[in-house]
């Protein structure tokens, strides 16, 4: 009798399993992901993963953790990821995707979100961010972001860290609509 393997997590970062400088590399292939799959963890972070995030892991509907953190991968941030309502953390640092930030207000669960230096459209600060109840932390530094940081009354209550160095944001106001720091 045969049994399904069950895979929870997959951590590849880091590894000496692959590649002229022992680091996965190449293309995430959209096989890779499936509707039937129980992983709860996707770590392949500091690897060096180009091309696009597939649109298929929008399928793994267990995923509470994804991270992409360092590697040179480009494109759009998939919109399926907005099928992932567990997903708590997104790390998708230090990469080169680019277009508009993608709106992920699909992603209930999510709490810590980290999209720093990236190559994003220069765009005005996506004020649904601030909308997600569950998010605790907020990444943003080194892309082209500007406008105005509008911190209006529907902001996260769980909100503690908004990091957004290195952009040309140009205000901050608080949710009583005063100026808080230009």
């Amino acid at each position: 009798m045969m049994r399904r393997m069950m895979i929870q997590r997959a951590k590849w970062a880091s590894n000496n399993v692959y590649g002229d400088k022992n680091k996965f590399s190449g293309e995430v292939p959209s096989q890779l992901f499936s509707s039937g799959m129980a992983l709860m963890h996707l770590l392949l972070d500091n690897n060096q993963l180009t091309g696009e995030i597939p649109d298929t892991i929008g399928l793994v509907q267990n995923l509470t953790l994804i991270c992409f953190e360092n590697n040179t991968l480009r494109g759009l941030v998939p919109q399926s990821l907005n099928n992932l309502t567990n997903v708590a953390d997104l790390i998708l640092c230090n990469n080169k995707l680019e277009g508009p930030l993608p709106n992920l207000t699909g992603m209930s669960s999510l709490k810590y979100l980290d999209l720093s230096s990236n190559a994003f459209d220069s765009t005005d600060f996506p004020q649904w961010l601030l909308t997600m109840k569950n998010l605790t932390t907020l990444v943003l530094s080194e892309n082209q972001l500007n406008g105005t940081l509008n911190l209006g009354p529907n902001y996260s209550k769980k909100l503690q860290l908004i990091d957004l160095h290195s952009n040309s944001i140009g205000e901050l106001r608080s949710k009583i609509n005063c100026l808080i720091s230009s």
